[in-house]
């Protein structure tokens, strides 16, 4: 079972409502499985797809030789999924390569991979992991950061201070997924949808871009659950009035706080 799936099976805030995933995922991937379990229906609306780096990226070159590096820091289970496929963990872990993972989800992949992870913090989002991160750096210390092409600089912004030398380097990229113009306004016309979910900004993002005009402003008025603050605050500003930020940055945090919402409204 899932951890935390299932734990609040009591609780009917979610019974059989409809709530659209934009995340790339299968019917039985993470989100799906936590909204199911609390009694919803999960629709999958994927708003995009990714693209990952080769073997002849600035990625690849980047962990040739780990041991140029004093940490590495990951954001999210797709940067592990990006190293994977440039063969970063083909190599034995040096003893000296410590890994800061953003959560608990993003920590699991590494340790699928035969690594180990020393700071993972249990919630929060990039601003907790910089304040976990922040006393291990120090001028002279080198910190490998993988992320999304489009991904904020929030987590480096908050690390220069401490001197380390930081570098960033692109590990996949959002392609925005074409959608089905008409299905969305059918079902947005039947009122079917119950809240949207979105678990990064370049989600909203993709849905912006690949809607027909008009169909955006639309979706606007469906309650908008969130993982983490800056995807909150991309919601905001996108439009949103009604966000649901999940406590824990987790995809059952997601799905218990649209559970507390649900019941509360």
């Amino acid at each position: 079972m899932m951890e935390g799936v299932g734990a609040s099976a009591a609780r009917t805030g979610l019974r059989e409502k409809n709530v659209v995933v934009t995340r790339d995922e299968a019917p039985d991937g993470p989100l799906c499985t936590c909204l199911r379990a609390r009694g919803a229906n999960p629709i999958l609306r994927s708003g995009m797809t990714f693209r990952f780096e080769g073997l002849d990226s600035p990625l690849a070159e980047a962990v040739r030789d780990w041991e140029e590096w004093d940490w590495l820091a990951l954001t999210s289970a797709r940067a592990v999924r990006a190293l994977a496929g440039v063969r970063a963990f083909d190599a034995r872990q040096p003893m000296t390569l410590r890994v800061a993972a953003i959560g608990p989800g993003t920590a699991a992949a590494v340790r699928a991979q035969g690594w180990s992870v020393e700071l993972a913090p249990d919630t929060g989002g990039a601003a907790v992991l910089a304040e976990v991160l922040r006393p291990h750096l120090k001028p002279g210390r080198r910190l490998l950061l993988p992320l999304s092409e489009v991904a904020r600089n929030e987590l480096e912004t908050s690390l220069r201070p401490t001197g380390a030398e930081i570098r960033r380097v692109t590990a996949y990229a959002p392609v925005p997924r074409r959608q089905d113009s008409r299905l969305w306004r059918e079902d947005l016309e039947a009122d079917r949808y119950d809240a949207l979910t979105f678990t990064s900004p370049s989600a909203i993002d993709a849905l912006r871009v690949s809607l027909a005009e008009g169909l955006f402003d639309r979706i606007l008025e469906v309650p908008a659950g969130v993982q983490g603050p800056t995807t909150a605050l991309a919601a905001r500003e996108a439009g949103w009035s009604t966000v649901i930020e999940a406590q824990r940055t987790t995809f059952d945090g997601l799905a218990e706080q649209l559970d507390h919402w649900f019941l509360s409204a």
